[in-house]
């Protein structure tokens, strides 16, 4: 990960230092082919606060308003990245504030809306 800008950097009379950057990204998928009707999977996919069942980092995922489908989450931070984390002045717990939106049974889509700025299909 490198800072975003030059300017971000400064060089002392010892060493050059940079400020960690405050925005990553990243990029996950996985393919799975499961003999059952799509309309259930979908069903147990889309209940979000069931996700950190499958997905071990998500601390926990409550809906908080069902029917404009907003959601509190909280991903415990990889034991490896928690030092460049903390150096970006967040905790080994992030949390965020997102709304989804259901395409049954071919997408689920989310998008934060406040804290950590993350989005997917």
């Amino acid at each position: 990960i490198a800072p975003a800008s030059r300017s971000e950097c400064s060089n002392t009379a010892s060493r050059r230092r940079c400020r960690p950057p405050l925005l990553w990204s990243g990029e996950t998928s996985a393919e799975l082919v499961i003999r059952a009707p799509p309309q259930l999977l979908f069903e147990v996919y889309a209940d979000i606060e069931r996700m950190p069942e499958w997905s071990p980092l998500l601390e926990r995922v409550t809906l908080v308003d069902p029917a404009a489908r907003r959601s509190e989450w909280a991903l415990r931070v990889p034991r490896p990245l928690t030092r460049l984390v903390n150096a970006a002045g967040l905790q080994n717990l992030v949390q965020w504030e997102a709304m989804h939106e259901l395409d049954p049974p071919r997408a689920l889509r989310w998008r934060s809306l406040s804290g950590v700025q993350n989005s997917g299909e």
